[in-house]
């Protein structure tokens, strides 16, 4: 008992230094795997009446039905639900049947294969006729039971807001840490630049919690706006830094996001639930390409510099270095095992590939362009803007030796992808942090800029430079064997 007055005396401190190395002593020592649930604050209205909730892809697909089913628990049956399918190859042949039986109501919207994952919420934003909205991605999930009605509750009760945030977490494995801690976002010198929020990285325990403005970011993975609010979402800010538009956006119009630490919310991240059916669109949409464009878009739009951080290879790889599908897991139609082919080639960072060719005979042009960027200059970035690209490439029909495997009518085709980085260094290092109950993804970005000071020899594209190469075409007889980036 002691211990525990000691721990909460000093948290409430004005000492950094010495506050923190006691909240991390307080989180090893007394807090569990997920933070200690808070009771709700508020009255909760009637949602079915109050409430509209928006769901769109972020990263995965996969994830769709489970999110939605989860959804269902927190939900009236009669709440207006819907959910923006992409017609891109693989979600689309994701099945929402156990979703559609928890909600019989949901609405199911097909988006455009190229349509951005903030489309979704700006079309129904704009036909909700609730007063509020949920716009949550198929990866978010409510934490406790009044997660949602805290939010709207929130909303009902405070009518000079316009944005509700919760506090949301993020799991890879067992153990559920904060997910965003920006702070004091700002336009410096060097370009637009925030500071980590050391003390919300923190937090485990709900003393730790005030509600209270959020001035310095919105993140897009699970928010509340009020229907009439004014727009401020833009579909082509949603592939980085969506959280800093947003409240960039916010701050023009004089909005300020409210935050609402009661409404937990988890991001769940977790690589084992990866299929096949999210590598094709993960592979477009955390490119190299559209990060990079949005970059620019955001340093036009904003008349400030936002310097390209390389997350979308950070996500790639996190949710790709382990995957590996072979048959029981992959496609069985050839058409999806081609698409399958393909995106391997986009994941690994060649973002055009030019399938002109159908037939075996021929080969298939893979190609990067590389245009010159601002490498590394913010502090949280990859050193080089554009990651070398390895990979080798044998005739081996023994799936153990191949990241992918293709057998065609010429025989096997085997390829192997050797990033220039190693997640698996920090591996002893990972269990250190989920003890003190710190996110273990940072430790795995810094392994990936670690591996990216080094020049990585017989790279067949270099860093920062445009590449191309031709590979074999997928043929009218192709089967995938096997399917991941590296060898068993």
């Amino acid at each position: 008992m002691r211990l525990y007055l000691l721990f909460a005396l000093v948290a409430l401190g004005d000492w950094p230094l010495v506050r923190w190395p006691l909240l991390l002593a307080r989180n090893l020592l007394l807090s569990g795997p997920v933070p200690r649930p808070t009771a709700p604050r508020y009255e909760c209205p009637d949602l079915a009446n109050a409430l509209t909730v928006v769901m769109t892809a972020k990263d995965t697909c996969s994830q769709a039905p489970a999110a939605l089913v989860h959804l269902a628990a927190s939900l009236p049956p009669r709440t207006r639900v819907v959910y923006h399918r992409p017609t891109f190859p693989g979600c689309d042949a994701v099945d929402l049947a156990a979703a559609r039986l928890a909600l019989p109501a949901l609405e199911v919207v097909d988006a455009p294969p190229d349509a951005s994952p903030v489309d979704g919420f700006v079309t129904s934003l704009q036909t909700a006729a609730t007063p509020f909205v949920l716009l949550v991605h198929n990866d978010v999930y409510a934490m406790d039971a009044h997660s949602i009605c805290e939010l709207a509750g929130a909303a009902a009760t405070r009518p000079e807001h316009a944005v509700f945030a919760p506090q949301l977490y993020e799991r890879e494995a067992t153990v559920v840490t904060p997910h965003a801690h920006q702070a004091n976002l700002r336009n410096a010198s060097t370009g637009i630049t925030f500071d980590m929020d050391v003390d919300l990285l923190l937090r485990r325990w709900p003393s730790d919690f005030a509600e209270s403005a959020q001035p310095d970011f919105l993140e897009d993975h699970v928010y509340l706006v009020r229907a009439d609010a004014p727009a401020f979402l833009d579909p082509r800010a949603s592939y980085t830094y969506e959280f800093v538009d947003n409240v960039l956006a916010l701050r023009a119009l004089g909005i300020v996001p409210h935050y609402v630490p009661t409404a937990r919310f988890l991001f769940d991240v977790d690589p084992q639930k990866v299929s096949w059916h999210d590598v094709a669109y993960l592979a477009e949409k955390r490119s190299e390409a559209k990060g990079h464009a949005t970059c620019r878009y955001l340093s036009a739009k904003w008349g400030a510099t936002f310097h390209p951080s390389g997350v979308w290879n950070y996500v790639r790889a996190s949710y790709l270095w382990s995957a590996r599908f072979e048959t029981a897991r992959l496609p069985s139609e050839w058409r999806a095992q081609k698409r399958l082919y393909y995106a391997w080639f986009r994941s690994i960072g060649y973002s055009d590939v030019d399938e002109s060719w159908e037939g075996a005979a021929h080969g298939v042009v893979v190609s990067r362009a590389a245009p010159p960027s601002n490498k590394g200059a913010h502090p949280i970035s990859l050193p080089t803007a554009w990651l070398p690209i390895k990979t080798r490439y044998s005739r081996s029909c023994a799936a153990d030796v191949c990241g992918m495997l293709v057998v065609d009518e010429d025989g096997c085709h085997c390829w192997t992808y050797e990033p220039p980085f190693d997640l698996d260094a920090v591996a002893p290092l990972e269990r250190a942090f989920d003890l003190l109950r710190l996110p273990a993804r940072a430790l795995r970005f810094e392994a990936m800029r670690w591996g990216l000071r080094f020049r990585q020899e017989g790279a067949q594209c270099a860093a920062d430079e445009d590449c191309a190469m031709t590979v074999p075409a997928f043929g009218v007889k192709a089967h995938l064997v096997s399917w991941g980036w590296r060898r068993v």
